[in-house]
């Protein structure tokens, strides 16, 4: 039996909310200044501009609720091929960006056995 891991897909709003959850449990177990709290998630648009796929090749929707979307700054993802890799941001209450894949960040994956 192998065990993988990849960077977690979010297809649905429902593990979202979930992971929500454990994120807050996280941040008020930690409460250390300088800790990372921004997550890569497993989505990419870095093959095909534009085209965001999770990890495991599936489509992710773009926009409300996942991604952030404020009227004063324009709706996430808009990095165009410079920001070509999905973290869930803590100061936007961990909704969607699409920012540069080679920044530091934490890392939130989910395993699988075969």
């Amino acid at each position: 039996m192998t065990l993988i891991s990849l960077l977690i897909s979010l297809s649905t709003y429902l593990p979202r909310e979930l992971l929500l959850r454990f994120l807050g449990q996280r941040e008020q177990l930690l409460c250390v200044v300088g800790v990372n709290r921004d997550y890569w998630i497993g989505g990419s648009d870095e093959n095909h501009e534009g085209l965001w796929l999770w990890t495991d090749g599936t489509l992710m929707r773009t926009g409300v609720p996942l991604w952030y979307h404020c009227t004063s700054i324009s709706q996430q993802p808009d990095g165009g091929s410079s920001e070509n890799c999905a973290v869930m941001r803590w100061d936007s209450f961990y909704h969607i960006h699409d920012v540069s894949c080679y920044t530091s960040r934490s890392v939130i994956c989910e395993s699988r056995t075969h």
